[in-house]
Parts: C-alpha cells; sequence; structure tokens
C-alpha cells in the first residue's frame, strides 16, 4: 500500500513541476523571494517571538490539544530556546459573536536553539467566554481553531 501511495506522489510530481515554476517565476518577478517562512510584522506584533501549537508531544498522548477545559485554555506548544526564561501570555479580541484568541510569546532574547516543548494554561476571560464562539488563532498564518461553538 505504501509503494502504491509513493508512486502516486512520485507521478503527480511530474505534473505539479509546470505550476511550481510558474509560481517560482511570479515570485522572483515581483521583485524578490517570497517572505521567510510567513513571518509578517503582525505575526511579530500580535503572535511575539515564534512558537507551534502542536496537537501532542508524543505519539502516546491520549487527549489531542489544544482543549478548552471550562473557562480554562490548555495549549501545547514547541520554541527554540533553553538557555532564557520565556513568558507565554493570553490575548484576545473579539469581533461581533466570536472571541479570537491567542497565545503572546516573548523570549528576551534567547539564542540558544534546543527545542523546548512547553505546555500554557491560562484563565480565558469572561468577556471571551461570554461570546458564542471562541476561536484559537496559530501563528505565522496557521489555521483558526473553534475551541466552542454555542449554536442559537
Amino acid at each position: 500500500m505504501i509503494g502504491r501511495v509513493l508512486s502516486k506522489l512520485w507521478a503527480l510530481r511530474i505534473k505539479l513541476a509546470p505550476v511550481l515554476l510558474l509560481m517560482l517565476a511570479t515570485a522572483c518577478s515581483q521583485g524578490g523571494a517570497p517572505a521567510q517562512d510567513h513571518v509578517s510584522s503582525e505575526d511579530e506584533n500580535v503572535f511575539g517571538d515564534p512558537y507551534v501549537i502542536v496537537p501532542a508531544f508524543d505519539e502516546g498522548d491520549v487527549e489531542p490539544y489544544p482543549l478548552l477545559l471550562g473557562d480554562s485554555l490548555v495549549v501545547r506548544l514547541t520554541y527554540s530556546g533553553g538557555c532564557e526564561t520565556h513568558d507565554l501570555d493570553l490575548r484576545h479580541r473579539i469581533e461581533r459573536d466570536t472571541a479570537f484568541v491567542w497565545i503572546f510569546h516573548q523570549a528576551h532574547g534567547d539564542a540558544c536553539e534546543a527545542l523546548v516543548r512547553d505546555e500554557y494554561s491560562g484563565r480565558l476571560p469572561a468577556p471571551v467566554m461570554a461570546e458564542g464562539v471562541v476561536v484559537l488563532r496559530h501563528p505565522r498564518m496557521g489555521p483558526l481553531q473553534v475551541l466552542r461553538e454555542d449554536l442559537p
């Protein structure tokens, strides 16, 4: 079965080559390379230093993260560091009936490159919990993840 999947992927690369070349040519003709790793100034201002939200640290983890337990958000994330203390802070914004929440990461200039696994747990403020929909924003143009949706 794996051989069949790999064979199909190998055949697909030939069909996708012209599309990839066109994308590369378009990016180069716009006066420069694409933004590095999708980092924008908004990411830095809103999310702080780079991090990634992960569903689990190990394959044996039973509960997928993030979790909304009552009014507490529990998120597992990774980032580079290991030499300084990092701060994680819960931020939010409310638009119409939706509360958007995210983690702000402050690395304090930590230049170490170890992969740090961290678990953040924080209480969502009452205005967030009062909204019908609570959505977790992932950094670096990652997906929006609905944590709670109270349908009328």
